[in-house]
């Protein structure tokens, strides 16, 4: 079985060798507004089969790398949509904000409205999947150190909005 590797000017060295699943091939703390964001770039273990690696899909993640900040705005804009047509997410916080410390910081008289809500959503990770249709995933969190709870912005490579998700 081919070996895909290639050398990329923003990724350096990337390779798929040994991967049985999609792994992590690039990782870096990157600063976004401020705060460290966690940002993994992520291959598939068929990456031989399609040809290697793809420097043009590399250069598209490098880009959006590149542009984290721009596109944390996009999403939170993405994000106050989402909260004002369905605000189950906020009230879910609200209503347990017993357990988690920083809801009942930022909003100790026990409401908020979406606008405030959606800033006050701390951007934890990106993950960059090569081969996918929607290759952005930027992970949103109200309470990372006492919430499990994610609110998953998936963007197109252009940075168009695919879907957000609450996940656990």
């Amino acid at each position: 079985m081919p070996v895909a590797t290639l050398d990329h000017p923003f990724f350096g060295h990337c390779s798929t060798a040994g991967f049985t699943t999609e792994e992590v091939c690039w990782e870096k703390e990157i600063a976004v507004n401020g705060s460290g964001v966690d940002v993994a770039l992520w291959a598939p273990p068929d990456a031989p089969m399609r040809n290697g690696l793809d420097k043009g899909e590399l250069d598209q993640m490098a880009d959006a790398v590149q542009h984290l900040t721009t596109l944390d705005e996009q999403a939170r804009r993405h994000l106050l949509d989402y909260l004002d047509d369905d605000d189950a997410f906020i009230r879910h916080h609200l209503e347990e904000a017993d357990a988690f410390p920083r809801v009942a910081e930022l909003f100790p008289s026990g409401s908020t409205t979406p606008p405030d809500f959606a800033q006050a959503l701390q951007l934890v990770q990106v993950g960059l999947w090569l081969g996918h249709p929607d290759p952005i995933v930027m992970d949103y969190m109200i309470d990372p150190d006492h919430s499990d709870q994610v609110l998953a912005v998936k963007l197109g490579a252009d940075g168009s909005l695919a879907s957000i998700d609450w996940e656990s």
